[in-house]
């Protein structure tokens, strides 16, 4: 299964064989691949030609052109859905200032100070949760303004750790 969204539009999108359920509409496609990035689609004797332009992995959208007309596709997979509802964020979070608990824990190491230059994916701290060490790494490169935390604080879920 995946959730796509389409300018305001958002649904799921699962596939058995040549049959989909899009929302809740079960639709029955012919699809054929013409290229590695191109397909052409029989929907009621009504044919489209789509072409794959661009995929950003990062932001998980997709730009395709359908008969000429491009469209821009954000999906998220079952992975993304459930880090989701776990309060885990995917994809690009380099315009957060904020860094906060991904889970309860207890913080054992502050690799970070104010004022400390960091890169992006270097670690600002430890976090123990269920009995295993986190290391928190930076999302972004940029320059600590405040750290929210001491070393042996138990932190919640979500709480601010590490600010920009």
């Amino acid at each position: 299964m995946i959730e796509a969204k389409v300018k305001n539009s958002k649904f799921n999108i699962t596939r058995f064989g040549t049959k989909f359920l899009i929302g809740n509409k079960e639709l029955t496609l012919d699809i054929e691949k013409i290229n590695a990035s191109s397909y052409h689609i029989l929907k009621d004797s009504k044919s489209y030609k789509i072409h794959l332009v661009r995929i950003d992995s990062n932001s998980k959208t997709a730009t395709f052109k359908v008969n000429n007309k491009l469209l821009q596709v954000s999906l998220r997979n079952k992975l993304d859905l459930l880090l989701d509802n776990m309060g885990m964020e995917t994809g690009d979070e380099s315009s957060n200032n904020t860094v906060n608990a991904p889970m309860p824990g207890l913080i054992l190491d502050i690799s970070v100070n104010v004022g400390d230059q960091v890169c992006k994916g270097e670690t600002l701290l430890i976090l123990e949760a269920m009995k295993m060490e986190n290391a928190i790494k930076s999302p972004k490169d940029g320059i600590i303004s405040s750290v929210k935390i001491i070393s042996g604080e138990s932190v919640e879920k979500n709480q601010p750790l590490v600010e920009f």
